[in-house]
């Protein structure tokens, strides 16, 4: 039988554990989704700022947006979703088990303002992707990592994982032609794969729509109805923005003349599904195109009561 003083004075000890953590919420500190986390701080006073000011998210992080038609706030990723429509892979895994390096170094900074961190071990259990190495060597201390991703025995490689950006208007999608190895061409969506600067998979996706299409965030940001919803397929992942207004031809033409992939990328246009079935497409293209055109949100006006 348990010693009821000795449980008692667990129970005081485990009280005791809320004065020493702090609860921060990781899109506040830069992170695409809203995941709120404890954080051991026992020993040192830091009070969690972030972009927030106070390390949680309240709805003003930033990372996402307004949807106009509930007024509710969204982030970028949505997690423990349907399979079909959440992110994964490998990118999706460096995301979810890993800290942010700007909370990271909040963190450091606070603890180095009452401690010398030169010479001092920081000790990452459960390290994975190590997220935290950069920024504790960049203070002065040195990084030990336990169980790193790798160390595990044989992992199967995976090539990484492509984003992709659709824009819909009254059932026309923007599409670019494209130029493959063989010399053929054929049309996507605009997106390819991920690289190690890129924050997330939507990162992935706006930077190969600006460098397929020479179209930013910016360009389509004040014009979006709805969005981004996600859709996932084996190799990539799709995030849909349903558009009032298409962007205007001309400043369309003018994104296209200044875009930076010029040799592979030879037309862009808007596509309806009629047209789309004249043309050829890369195969995870033409099946998510057969779902984009029954999404709620990328029906035409007459078919949402529109004017």
């Amino acid at each position: 039988m348990e010693n009821p003083a000795g449980g008692l004075e667990r129970m005081y000890y485990m009280a005791d554990w809320e004065s020493k953590k702090k609860i921060v919420e990781l899109c506040a500190f830069i992170w695409p989704f809203k995941k709120t986390t404890n954080l051991w701080t026992a020993g040192f006073d830091w009070n969690p700022a972030g972009v927030t000011g106070n390390g949680r998210c309240q709805e003003q992080c930033g990372q996402g947006s307004v949807d106009p038609l509930t007024s509710r706030f969204k982030h970028f990723m949505a997690l423990a979703v349907d399979p079909q429509r959440g992110p994964r892979g490998a990118q999706s895994a460096r995301m979810t088990c890993g800290i942010p390096h700007q909370l990271i170094t909040e963190v450091l900074t606070a603890l180095a303002e009452t401690q010398q961190l030169k010479g001092r071990v920081v000790l990452d259990l459960c390290a994975g992707f190590q997220s935290i190495r950069e920024a504790v060597l960049k203070a002065g201390a040195t990084y030990v990592g336990v169980d790193l991703k790798g160390s595990r025995g044989s992992q199967q490689q995976h090539q990484p994982r492509r984003g992709a950006i659709v824009l819909c208007h009254n059932k026309r999608v923007l599409a670019v032609k494209h130029r493959n190895q063989d010399g053929s061409c054929g049309w996507m969506i605009p997106g390819g794969s991920s690289r190690s600067p890129d924050m997330s998979l939507h990162h992935t996706a706006l930077r190969e729509l600006k460098q397929q299409t020479g179209l930013g965030h910016e360009g389509f940001r004040g014009i979006i109805r709805a969005g981004p919803q996600l859709v996932a397929l084996e190799n990539t992942t799709y995030f849909t923005y349903a558009l009032n207004s298409p962007i205007p031809q001309a400043e369309l033409a003018r994104s296209f003349a200044g875009r930076r992939d010029n040799t592979t990328i030879l037309d862009m246009a808007w596509v309806n599904q009629n047209e789309a079935k004249q043309r050829l497409w890369r195969k995870e293209d033409e099946a998510v195109l057969q779902r984009v055109w029954q999404l709620p949100l990328c029906l035409g006006e007459e078919e949402r009561g529109g004017c």
